[in-house]
């Protein structure tokens, strides 16, 4: 991803991205005069992001004018979602904020229940400090509510010397290579098969009524379990996870290639992006993306 500053050329892109269908309950709409008085204006900070020379999203920063040690991230949109774009563009301007400026914590608030959003933002390293209490009216007159995250300075270097191979729990080679790191099982009595494995020294990190997830050896690799709904269910086989950073384009590349996908990569509530595929014997393979997520979600176990 190419981050560079906007330019009053790149208006009438920002003012689409704005417009994208479905976009409205999300992402904020200006008039063009609201833009151009913005962007000139020293408080705030536009930036184009760019793949392969193709414009693919915009962001909009502000308080560089106002005296705290704090950045917000006032808006960022992407052109077309399921593209890996939002990621890479929120990446590139986290990395651009920290690295050249002042500021100790990059802030923003996202509306509550945004779950594609709010999950590309936790999986970047960005925390939930809190949630503003019904702050904007919805169109139906109901009341609605942001969460607000952010992401400090030292958590950004952290991040940084961390070797890439070994961010987020990958390891053997750069995040764009496939990594088996994550097995399903079933189970008929899910709480005898949880004692069975902690016996094993597996260690509980996701504790559900149907659903449990253990850290095996260092905890590089993760081990579940998922209740069956009968012993023929049990009997089908694991699924095997393979995580891998480029997701939207590994997927892509390999329905190209007549590799045939159930669907393609969608992001599930429990802040996964997985898209699934069977091999010809049948076997279910997971392809997904999860960054901290697959470690360390919300709910995590202690």
């Amino acid at each position: 991803m190419n981050l560079r500053p906007a330019t009053l050329s790149d208006i009438a892109f920002i003012m689409a991205c704005e417009r994208r269908p479905g976009y409205e309950p999300h992402v904020g709409r200006w008039p063009e005069d609201k833009h151009r008085a913005t962007l000139v204006d020293p408080n705030h900070r536009y930036f184009i992001g760019e793949v392969d020379g193709a414009l693919v999203g915009f962001v909009i920063l502000r308080d560089f004018e106002a005296g705290t040690d704090s950045l917000y991230l006032k808006r960022i949109a992407v052109h077309e979602t399921d593209k890996g774009h939002g990621r890479a563009l929120l990446g590139a301007v986290t990395d651009w904020v920290f690295a050249n400026t002042r500021f100790h914590r990059f802030w923003l608030e996202v509306v509550d229940g945004n779950g594609r959003a709010i999950h590309v933002y936790r999986t970047l390293g960005w925390v939930q400090e809190g949630i503003v209490r019904e702050a904007f009216a919805e169109p139906d007159g109901t009341r609605g509510s942001y969460l607000q995250l952010s992401i400090l300075k030292p958590e950004w270097e952290k991040r940084q010397t961390t070797p890439r191979h070994t961010q987020n729990g990958l390891r053997n080679g750069p995040q764009n290579n496939l990594l088996l790191n994550q097995v399903t099982v079933s189970a008929t009595d899910i709480e005898v098969s949880t004692r069975f494995y902690e016996t094993l020294g597996f260690k509980l990190i996701v504790h559900s009524p149907h659903y449990r997830r253990f850290e095996v050896g260092d905890g590089t690799d993760t081990f579940s379990l998922h209740i069956a709904d009968s012993a023929e269910g049990a009997a089908r086989g694991p699924h095997i996870y393979f995580e891998c950073a480029d997701l939207d384009a590994r997927v892509a590349a390999l329905k190209a290639k007549g590799i045939v996908f159930e669907s393609d990569p969608v992001d599930q509530s429990w802040l996964w992006r997985e898209a699934w595929l069977t091999d010809p014997a049948g076997n279910r393979l997971c392809f997904y993306w999860a960054g901290d997520a697959r470690r360390y979600p919300p709910w995590r176990v202690n």
